[in-house]
């Protein structure tokens, strides 16, 4: 509802209250607070009786606010009508900027009193007042973001969500492949000699080996992969249609073309298994029936059911 109470922790008693923030950031030295709005209002409120002290207006719609650890600046992150972005730094009782930083509009944290670590726009990176620019940057639009302590690395959410990536600030290069989406993979599994990984995502394999600048292809599944595991030499994957089974199965080498063998009446399965010694494949469907056969599928026997939903397999080290 917009009503903001700071409380003195030690006596567990509100200390002020006020009405209409959006966002908020207490002065360092914990005498004051800044409070912006989405009108474009700002004030910066004395604890000790909650008198203005500094007021703006007409900011846009504020975003974020943060005072700089001497108390004497104050970072007002926000956007404007038009849709532009920025943060707009202001010194102790002046209401025209002293710096502005375009196509931002969160101001995160003052790592010294002249760096400003800033974004929430189409970049985000650590801006250096005294010299005007930036000591390092992103060019990302990130939901949310830090930096680390040195000021050497920045970690940001993408904006769907989904990941979390970093960057060195020094050469905004990211820390990771450019190539590297996988959705819903099935299965990651590490070579042998840890520097290799392979991976089955959708309906295609990739091995990367460890450092290289993305991953390569390596073989075509028959259909989705919905599940899969390996085990002494024996991969098993689990289609819609069928469970799919490689023998020979080695993760530094591509897929052959066809499965060695699909298994009969192994539609829908939801969830695989591969004995260590891959003698044995464990899978099960919706129903919560499991079944267990040996890879040619000349034995095969069901487990009694005992629910109708399992969620995942494993074999015990003897199989």
């Amino acid at each position: 509802a917009g009503d903001l109470v700071v409380t003195e922790l030690d006596a567990d008693l509100p200390k002020l209250e006020l009405t209409g923030a959006g966002v908020f950031a207490l002065r360092p030295d914990g005498k004051a607070i800044a409070v912006g709005d989405a009108k474009g209002n700002v004030a910066v409120h004395l604890l000790a009786g909650g008198k203005p002290t500094f007021r703006l207006a007409g900011q846009g719609s504020v975003k974020g606010l943060a005072d700089s650890p001497d108390g004497r600046r104050l970072a007002v992150g926000a956007r404007a009508a038009s849709g532009h972005d920025a943060v707009k730094v202001y010194a102790e009782g002046n209401e025209k900027p002293v710096a502005e930083i375009a196509g931002v509009n969160d101001p995160k944290e003052w790592p010294s009193d002249t760096r400003l670590v800033v974004g929430g726009g189409t970049e985000a990176g650590v801006y250096d007042l005294a010299k005007g620019g930036y000591a390092g940057r992103a060019p990302a639009a990130l939901k949310a973001f830090a930096v680390s302590p040195d000021g050497t690395t920045l970690a940001g959410l993408t904006p769907e969500g989904l990941r979390v990536r970093l960057w060195n600030l020094a050469t905004g290069k990211p820390l990771h492949a450019e190539d590297d989406a996988f959705p819903n993979p099935a299965l990651m599994l590490g070579s042998p000699d840890g520097k290799s990984l392979f991976l089955l995502a959708a309906d295609a394999a990739y091995l990367w080996p460890v450092g290289a600048p993305g991953a390569k292809p390596a073989g075509t599944l028959p259909g989705l992969a919905v599940s899969a595991a390996a085990g002494g030499g024996t991969l098993a994957v689990a289609t819609p249609d069928a469970v799919c089974v490689y023998a020979g199965f080695d993760p530094l080498r591509p897929l052959p073309a066809k499965p060695t063998r699909t298994l009969d009446r192994s539609a829908r399965a939801q969830v695989v298994a591969v004995a260590p010694d891959g003698a044995r494949v464990a899978w099960a469907d919706g129903s919560g029936t499991v079944f267990v056969a040996d890879p040619a599928d000349k034995a095969r026997g069901a487990l009694p059911n005992v629910t109708t939903s399992v969620l995942a397999l494993a074999f015990s080290p003897d199989g």
